[in-house]
């Protein structure tokens, strides 16, 4: 009898819970919650989204464990379990839209959005994760006044873009270019015809690095070159420490980058932020 009543009575819990939970709009619940907390940044909502989502799952599967032994009627519970599970998804996805289209708003109209640095940073991060088209002339209106008075969590805010704008490039007709030469990490790279160009992928490479750095280019002859050219950079870590350079068609595709904060660091970032999208910079 009491391990019936038991039964009952998380069956009647577990029901509740779930009926509360799949709510039509339990989407619109928590967006508005936090609308009237505070702005709704992309890290906020983030953050709400996940926890929310793994609390319900574990207390889901919590009152399920509490169910199977209170009662031996384990399908129709394991169905029940399966159902919220599912809605849970389904949760899980529109709230993901929500935080998606919060990151277009900050990309695409910063001032509107009322965005700090640190959240355009954010947006830059997931609309790279979660491959969201955004326009090479936003990203660089993006950044523009990123790149004013800079402080460190402007400057971060700037590399995610770059991040973000390499990892557009990837998706563009220009870079089916005439590859000649395949370079890998620590690799040599030949001399070439104009119009041919090389292709470093992977690992990382320091544009204004010297012998010493294990990550600067060398060429057929050992050299560190100053110049270059028509070089295509895939999925590639950039170091660029403000230093000596000259880029000549370059191509960067969906690589990422860290680079100094310097003045020639500033300029590189300004440029390589550009519509353009094979970047032309030089620095003394």
């Amino acid at each position: 009898m009491a391990t019936e009543t038991a039964a009952n009575g998380s069956e009647q819990l577990l029901a509740r819970w779930g009926l509360n939970l799949i709510a039509d709009d339990v989407e619109e619940v928590v967006y508005s919650r936090e609308m009237a907390e505070k702005t709704p940044t992309v890290a906020v909502l983030t953050e709400r989204v996940s926890n929310n989502i793994i609390y319900a799952r574990c207390f889901a599967t919590a009152i399920f464990v509490f169910v199977c032994f209170a009662s031996i009627k384990l399908s129709d519970h394991g169905e029940k379990l399966s159902a919220i599970h599912t809605r849970l998804n389904n949760i899980e996805k529109k709230l993901d839209k929500i935080i998606d289209r919060r990151a277009l708003e900050v990309l695409t109209s910063p001032e509107a959005a009322n965005a700090e640095p640190q959240e355009v940073a954010d947006a830059a991060a997931r609309a790279k994760a979660r491959n969201i088209p955004i326009k090479l002339e936003e990203i660089q209106k993006s950044a523009e006044p990123l790149l004013e008075n800079v402080t460190p969590a402007k400057w971060e805010a700037v590399r995610q873009l770059l991040n973000l704008r390499s990892f557009q490039n990837s998706t563009l007709e220009d870079a089916k270019l005439h590859v000649v030469q395949f370079v890998k990490p620590g690799e040599f790279a030949r001399e070439r015809s104009s119009g041919e160009w090389a292709e470093l992928d992977g690992g990382a490479v320091t544009l204004d690095g010297d012998k010493s750095d294990p990550n600067a280019m060398v060429d057929e002859r050992g050299n560190v070159p100053r110049v270059l050219g028509y070089v295509i950079f895939k999925r590639t870590h950039v170091i660029y420490n403000g230093g000596k350079v000259t880029l000549v068609n370059v191509f960067f595709d969906d690589c990422t980058f860290t680079v100094k904060d310097t003045a020639n660091g500033i300029a590189s970032a300004k440029r390589l932020l550009e519509p353009p999208v094979f970047t032309n910079f030089s620095a003394d």
